[in-house]
């Protein structure tokens, strides 16, 4: 069932002989309380079906689509519009106009606003754009990744924009971004990710959507950001000899207090194979993260490749787990059981990332004949995410296909 909260609204009253500017004013919400493709739940995509930005059931999640996803609304001819959201954005693009959100006519995205790369790729400025791609102004606030920021912006329906960052009721004339560039017959918010960045990921995310035509409807008094934890990244693998292994968690406020525990589960065992201090932790005001040491045991046991040890923010107070609420440490086995008799093996061709469409994609196994490769796996090994995404246990024996060597080949399916 669709759970979209929606209301159509913004009908022009003219059609009943009312003044032009007789414009109803209840407002248009997307609060994203459903699971799966916005096109499914109200929004449409400009030339397509586009189903890459999904919600899970609080927050749209942006970065798989080519496309401008829109929410449609009765065109607004030259009268004002106004939204808000909020933001987060968790990885920043080689360009800034790859992330752009705004209003939208029929066909065309007016003038629009995204987002420009600062610090090093390490925070993010507000920007707002004309055509193509030129740039009008941009906002001198470095905003903060991971960080949710209330987001109102606003068109008054011929050529003025304004953006503001945690606005209220008394911000309209202090924007923090403001533009000139024409625009009429607005009939539509947008949400776009470029096609450079299409990568399948989500890389920014928006919740509580409210769209209206007065500033009132979409900002009340004074903003209230919820203080969140999370951890500095979701995953990571390390060597069973590498010994210690730090991560971090991270508030996105320097005030208050945000106290928790450390859950800890996985296939790793606790005590034999790691150890993690402390497994609870207090953030007091300015204090904005704390180091988690897991400690990986070095023993000569022969255990399965890949071991993991997951540790979960739980009964938190002073504030809410944000994502990713999870980590994940991936523990890789360096203890060998004795060679099968004949010899080590090796990887002898590796077929992978054909030209146009994968298909039997292989890894071939060689080593000295008469060896009993049921001893081994293949693991495979995402860099980019750095996670362990499939692992193979192989089989069979190796014959002789001269000099007492040959090989057998295995399919490992498209990757």
């Amino acid at each position: 069932m669709k759970h979209l909260s929606v209301r159509l609204w913004l009908v022009v009253a003219a059609l009943s002989g009312l003044a032009s500017d007789s414009f109803a004013v209840e407002i248009l919400t997307d609060d994203f309380n459903y699971s799966g493709a916005l096109t499914n739940n109200g929004w449409s995509a400009y030339s397509g079906a586009d189903g890459s930005v999904t919600s899970d059931t609080t927050r749209a999640y942006v970065g798989g689509g080519a496309e401008d996803i829109r929410l449609q609304f009765a065109d607004q001819g030259t009268e004002p519009t106004f939204a808000s959201f909020t933001l987060n954005v968790a990885s920043l693009p080689s360009s800034g106009s790859e992330y752009s959100f705004g209003f939208i006519d029929a066909s065309t995205m007016e003038a629009r606003f995204g987002i420009s790369v600062t610090g090093g790729g390490t925070s993010y400025r507000l920007t707002a754009y004309g055509g193509g791609n030129s740039i009008l102004s941009t906002d001198d606030t470095d905003l903060q990744l991971n960080t949710d920021y209330s987001i109102a912006i606003y068109s008054d329906g011929t050529n003025s924009h304004r953006l503001w960052v945690d606005a209220n009721t008394g911000s309209f004339d202090f924007p923090d971004l403001q533009a000139t560039g024409a625009s009429s017959g607005l009939d539509g918010f947008f949400l776009r990710q470029g096609t450079a960045l299409d990568n399948g990921a989500a890389s920014w995310t928006v919740a509580d959507l409210v769209i209206g035509t007065e500033f009132t409807n979409v900002v009340s008094g004074a903003p209230t950001i919820t203080t969140n934890v999370r951890f500095s990244l979701s995953s990571d693998l390390v060597i069973e000899t590498n010994g210690a292994y730090e991560v971090t968690i991270q508030k996105n406020l320097p005030e208050g207090t945000v106290s928790g525990e450390i859950v800890l589960g996985g296939t790793a065992t606790l005590g034999d194979d790691y150890t993690v201090s402390p497994t609870n932790f207090s953030l007091d005001g300015a204090v904005t993260s704390a180091t988690i040491t897991i400690t990986v045991i070095d023993d000569s046991d022969v255990e399965p490749d890949l071991e993991t040890a997951i540790l979960t923010l739980a009964n938190l107070t002073g504030g809410i787990a944000a994502v990713p609420s999870t980590f994940t440490l991936s523990i890789f086995n360096d203890d060998e059981p004795a060679p099968p008799a004949g010899g080590p093996v090796w990887i002898n061709e590796l077929d992978y990332d054909n030209v146009g469409t994968d298909s039997n994609e292989f890894v071939e196994i060689a080593g000295p004949a008469g060896t009993d490769l049921s001893v081994y796996s293949v693991v495979l090994y995402n860099a980019t995410d750095r996670k362990v995404y499939q692992t193979d246990a192989l089989s069979g024996i190796i014959d002789d296909e001269g000099c007492g060597y040959g090989a057998i080949a295995y399919y490992f399916g498209v990757n």
